[in-house]
């Protein structure tokens, strides 16, 4: 299950560094954390960092990512969203019947199922929908600059 702290609302951060394509962090720092993984094979693997006491969403970061599209468009806006921090009580691996990454002029959209999205949550610059169960379906990293998207391109296809 997922679901969103309202209390707090933050901001991220999205990160360059050397092979992995995408890091988005919370700017709070915390040291108390758990991994978990959506992955569709041992080449696309998505790593969710949590703090351990608390599930709530602290770190994205593309591990792997076997194929991506660039699509010459802007993300279509998602308007109706709840915003705070992600909770994930998940399992530590989940196995997704899809990981298709499109790379959008200012953003980037992770297809984790064929699943329609009915719920969307909002931490920061990064939305995740959900489906009817409560599932995670797909993840959006939104405003991303010109030289963001460039990097997340040149690391896809160093590795």
């Amino acid at each position: 299950m997922i679901t969103i702290n309202e209390k707090h609302t933050v901001k991220t951060v999205f990160m360059k560094e050397e092979y992995f394509p995408i890091k988005v962090c919370v700017n709070n720092y915390i040291d108390n954390i758990k991994y978990i993984q959506y992955e569709k094979d041992e080449y696309n693997m998505l790593e969710l960092t949590l703090n351990r006491t608390t599930n709530e969403f602290y770190r994205l970061q593309l591990v792997i990512g076997n194929a991506f599209t660039i699509v010459d468009e802007v993300l279509t806006p998602v308007n109706n969203f709840a915003e705070g921090i992600a909770v994930f009580n998940t399992p530590e691996v989940t196995k997704t019947s899809r990981f298709d990454l499109l790379i959008y002029s200012d953003g980037v959209e992770i297809v984790l199922s064929n699943d329609p999205v009915y719920t969307w949550f909002k931490t920061g610059n990064v939305l995740f929908g959900l489906n009817a169960d409560n599932k995670l379906s797909l993840i959006r990293i939104i405003s991303l600059t010109a030289d963001e998207r460039q990097h997340i391109i040149d690391e896809l296809t160093f590795s």
